[in-house]
C-alpha cells in the first residue's frame, strides 16, 4: 500500500483504514516523554509509538480522510504543524507492520505477499545466524502458573535482600580465604579436561533451564505473560530460551528491569549456594558439580547475560535504565547518521523514536556493541578452530565464519540497496565521497600490509636434556637392574640380561673350537713326523677359523647382554609402557618400565629402552610441528613452552634443531592429548595421519617442578607477516588441495 503523493481530491476521500480492534496498548514514559507500547496478539510483535502516533492510530476508523486527519492532528497538538507527507509516511508504516486494516480491494493478495516476505526473512535470519539457532517452542503458561506460587517468593524484596547478603558473604569468604581457595582449585587443564566435559555440559544445561524458568516465573509474578519457551542452539550447544517480550507492555520500568534481571538473579543464587557447598564439601562428584556451576554462572553473567553490549539480559536492563526504547536500533540509526554526514555529506532524518540529548551516548554504545560483538564472534570461531584443527576440519569453521559474516553484513547491504533507490542519494557530495573513500582505502591497505607478530603453535613434550639412552641390542630376560635415581659412572653396569640359548651356544662353540684346535694341532704334528702329506690341514684350519668367528660373534652377543652406562650421571626411568592384552595362547607382556622391581625376569626385545643416564634437573622441550607450518620455523627463533600443570605459566627458550620425524607410532602422551590427528590400527596403536617435524628447544634456564614426558603447548615466534600474506597462505592451505 502506498499513500505518498496523493492529489488533493484523493486526500479528501475516506482512507478506508481502521485500527485493528485486537491490539493491546499500554502507556509508558521514557525520559519524561509519553510512549505507547503496542502488542500484536497474533504475531506477538511489539512496537513503540510516540503520543502523536498513538493519537493518529486511534483516529483511524475507516471513514476519516487524509486531510481530515491532518486537521484533527494539528488541532490536538497545536501549535505544532503536521504535514500531509508525515501522515502518509506513518500510515504506510502502520500498514506495513499490520497494525491497521484496509477495506480497499485486493488486500488479500497484499497480505499473502507480506506473509511470504516475512517467512523468507525469518528463514534467512535463521540461516545467517548459525551461531544462535532458535527452534519453535511451546506455551509454558500452565507450567509457570504451577511453579509461580511455589517459587515466586524468591523475587520478593525480602528474598532479594537475603540473596544479596549471602552473595556478599560468599565473596568475602573467598577474599579472606583466598590462599586456601587457590590451593583447593584444580588446574585449568583439569577443569577443561575431557573427563570433566560431560559434567560441565550437565551443569550448563541445569543452569540454563533454571535461568529461563526464572525469567518466566518473574514475568508471571510481576503481571506479564510468557508466550513461548523452547530449545535453541547457542554455538551448537543445546539450551533453553524463554520469550518474556510481554514484559515490554508493563508500565513500570522497574518491573521490566526485574524480569530482565531474573535470569542473572537465579544464577547468582546458584553461584552463591554452590560456593558454600564447594568450600565445605569433600572432593567428589558434588564438589566438581558445584565448582562447574560457580565458573559457568560467573563467566556467563560477565561475558554474556549481564553484558549490555550483547542483546541479552544486560541489554534490556540498560535500555530501561537509560530510558531508550529499542536501544540497539537507536544506536545503529545514530551511527548511520554520523557516517552519512561524514562520508556522504548527507544529513539523514532523525529516527522518530530517537531520544533528545543522548546522541553521544548512542554513538559510544553503538561502536562498543559492534566491537564487542565482533570480539565475541572471533573468540567463538577461534575456539571452534582449535577444537576442529586436530581433525583438519578448518573448512567447516571457514563456512561458519562466512555465513556469520554474511549475516552481519546483510542489513548493511539492504540499507545500501534502499539508499540507491532513494532520491536523496542525488544529494551526495562527490568530492567528499572520493576523499573519504580514498582515506578508507589507504587505511585498509595500511592494515593489510602492516607486518604483525606471528606465532606458530605446536604440541610439545618435556624430555631430559642431553640424556644418553640405553637400549637392548640383544634380546634376553632381565636378571637385574639398578633402580632409577642411582648415580653411576661411565661403563658401570646398569642392567643384566640373560639368554640361555646364547650361553649354551657359547659353551658348545667353545667346545667345538677346542676340539678343532686339537685336531689342527694333531695334523700338524703328524705332518712333521712324516705320517701325512698335510692335505687335510687347510680344511681343518678353515673350519677352525669359522668356529672362532662364530664364537667371537656369540661372545659379543653375550657381552651385549650386559648393559652399561654410556656416560656418568643419574639413572633415569624411560617412558612408561602400557600393558597390551595378550593374544590367545601367549603370556602377557610387561608394563611400566624395565627398572620396576616387578619386571625382573621379563623378556626385553631388541630396541627396548631400558633407561636414560643424565641429569634429573635438566630438561628440554621436543616440539612436533605440522608440515604446513614448518616453512615458517627456523633455528634460533624464540619459543615459549607452557606445560599443562603450570596453569598458564610459560618458560622461554630457543629453537636449536629441526629434524624430519616419520612417526610410525604416536607417543602415548600425544595420543592422549589429541594434539596430532591419528588413526588407531588393529593392535590399538595410534598412527599419525600426516607428516610432522620434530624440533628441539633449549630453555634459557632449567624450569623448576618439571617432569619428563609431560605434555605441553609451545608458541614459536616466527617472522612477522602481513595480514594479506596470512590470508593468502590460509586460503592456499585450505583450498589448495
Amino acid at each position: 500500500m502506498n499513500l505518498t503523493a496523493l492529489p488533493d481530491s484523493a486526500a479528501d476521500r475516506p482512507l478506508a483504514l481502521r485500527m485493528r480492534g485486537d491490539l493491546e496498548l499500554r502507556e509508558q514514559k521514557f525520559d519524561g516523554r509519553i510512549y505507547w507500547a503496542v502488542k500484536d496478539p497474533i504475531s506477538l510483535r511489539y512496537f513503540h509509538l510516540r503520543d502523536e502516533e498513538y493519537t493518529l492510530l486511534t483516529m483511524l476508523d475507516g471513514q476519516a480522510s487524509l486531510e481530515e486527519l491532518r486537521e484533527r492532528m494539528n488541532g490536538v497538538f497545536a501549535p505544532r504543524r503536521i504535514s500531509r507527507q508525515q501522515i502518509e509516511g506513518f500510515l504506510t508504516t502502520l500498514h506495513k507492520n499490520g497494525l491497521v486494516l484496509s477495506e480497499a480491494l485486493g488486500q488479500g493478495e497484499q497480505l499473502l505477499v507480506r506473509k511470504r516476505r516475512q517467512r523468507r526473512r525469518k528463514w534467512l535470519e535463521t540461516l545467517m545466524g548459525v551461531l544462535a539457532i532458535r527452534f519453535p517452542g511451546v506455551n509454558p503458561r500452565r507450567v509457570l502458573d504451577v511453579l509461580t506460587p511455589w517459587f515466586g517468593w524468591l523475587f520478593s524484596p525480602l528474598a532479594v535482600a537475603f540473596v544479596l547478603v549471602a552473595a556478599v558473604a560468599a565473596v568475602a569468604m573467598v577474599v579472606v580465604e583466598f590462599d586456601a581457595v587457590e590451593a583447593r582449585l584444580p588446574a585449568l587443564d583439569a577443569i577443561v579436561s575431557a573427563s570433566n566435559l560431560p559434567w560441565m555440559i550437565l551443569s550448563l544445561a541445569a543452569i540454563k533451564i533454571l535461568h529461563e524458568l526464572g525469567h518466566g516465573i518473574a514475568c508471571r509474578r510481576l503481571g506479564g505473560d510468557c508466550h513461548e519457551i523452547g530449545i535453541m542452539l547457542l554455538v551448537f550447544t543445546p539450551c533453553l530460551y524463554c520469550n518474556v517480550s510481554d514484559s515490554w507492555m508493563l508500565p513500570s520500568k522497574w518491573r521490566r528491569i526485574a524480569i530482565a534481571a531474573a535470569g542473572i538473579y537465579v544464577e547468582l543464587i546458584l553461584a552463591t549456594l554452590c560456593t558454600f557447598l564447594w568450600w565445605f564439601s569433600q572432593p567428589g562428584l558434588l564438589n566438581v558439580l558445584c565448582l562447574n556451576t560457580v565458573i559457568l554462572c560467573s563467566l556467563g553473567t560477565v561475558l554474556l547475560n549481564g553484558n549490555p553490549l550483547l542483546r541479552y539480559d544486560g541489554y534490556f536492563i540498560l535500555s530501561d535504565l537509560v530510558e531508550v526504547p529499542n536501544l540497539k536500533a537507536q544506536s545503529s540509526a545514530a551511527l548511520r547518521r554520523l557516517l552519512a554526514r561524514c562520508f556522504l555529506g548527507v544529513e539523514l532524518p532523525r529516527d522518530r523514536l530517537a531520544p533528545e540529548g543522548k546522541w553521544a551516548f548512542l554513538l559510544v554504545y553503538g561502536v562498543a556493541s559492534i566491537v564487542y560483538r565482533l570480539v565475541v564472534i572471533g573468540l567463538v570461531l577461534w575456539v571452534l578452530n582449535e577444537l576442529l584443527e586436530p581433525y583438519h576440519l578448518q573448512p567447516l569453521v571457514v563456512l561458519v565464519a562466512c555465513i556469520t559474516a554474511v549475516g552481519l553484513l546483510w542489513p548493511a547491504g539492504e540499507g545500501l540497496v534502499r539508499w540507491l533507490r532513494n532520491p536523496m542519494r542525488q544529494r551526495v557530495a562527490p568530492l567528499r565521497v572520493m576523499f573519504t573513500g580514498g582515506l578508507l582505502a589507504a587505511a585498509l591497505a595500511a592494515i593489510v600490509m602492516l607486518p604483525l607478530p606471528m606465532h606458530v603453535s605446536a604440541p610439545a613434550m618435556i624430555e631430559y636434556r642431553d640424556a644418553r639412552r640405553v637400549y637392548v641390542t640383544v634380546p634376553g630376560t632381565l636378571a637385574w637392574s639398578v633402580p632409577a635415581g642411582r648415580e653411576v659412572q661411565a661403563g658401570e653396569i646398569v642392567a643384566q640380561l640373560e639368554d640361555t640359548d646364547i650361553e649354551r651356544e657359547v659353551i658348545d662353540l667353545t667346545s667345538q673350537r677346542d676340539r678343532q684346535q686339537l685336531h689342527v694341532t694333531h695334523l700338524a704334528a703328524r705332518r712333521l713326523q712324516g705320517g701325512t702329506d698335510g692335505a687335510e690341514a687347510p680344511a681343518a684350519e678353515s673350519a677352525l677359523g669359522d668356529l672362532e668367528e662364530q664364537l667371537t660373534q656369540v661372545t659379543r652377543d653375550a657381552e651385549r647382554l650386559t648393559l652399561v652406562a654410556p656416560a656418568g650421571g643419574t639413572v633415569l626411568p624411560p617412558p612408561h609402557v602400557s600393558g597390551k592384552p595378550a593374544e590367545r595362547g601367549q603370556l602377557p607382556r610387561w608394563s611400566g618400565t624395565p627398572l620396576d622391581p616387578n619386571n625382573q625376569r621379563a623378556f626385553l626385545d631388541t630396541g627396548t629402552l631400558v633407561c636414560l643416564v643424565g641429569q634429573p634437573n635438566q630438561f628440554e622441550a621436543i616440539l612436533h610441528i605440522d608440515e604446513n607450518d614448518v616453512e615458517l620455523v627456523h633455528t634460533g627463533q624464540r619459543v615459549h613452552v607452557m606445560p599443562d600443570h603450570t596453569a598458564g605459566e610459560s618458560f622461554a627458550g630457543t629453537l636449536v634443531e629441526i629434524a624430519r620425524l616419520d612417526l610410525e607410532s604416536m607417543p602415548s602422551e600425544l595420543a592422549a592429548a589429541g594434539d596430532l590427528p591419528a588413526a588407531t590400527d588393529a593392535r590399538g596403536v595410534a598412527r599419525p595421519l600426516n607428516t610432522w617435524y620434530q624440533a628441539r628447544v633449549r630453555f634459557d634456564a632449567d624450569p623448576p617442578r618439571m617432569i619428563a614426558r609431560m605434555h605441553a603447548r609451545a608458541k614459536i615466534e616466527v617472522n612477522r607477516r602481513t595480514l594479506g600474506s596470512r590470508l593468502v597462505r590460509y586460503l592456499t592451505q585450505t583450498f589448495g588441495g
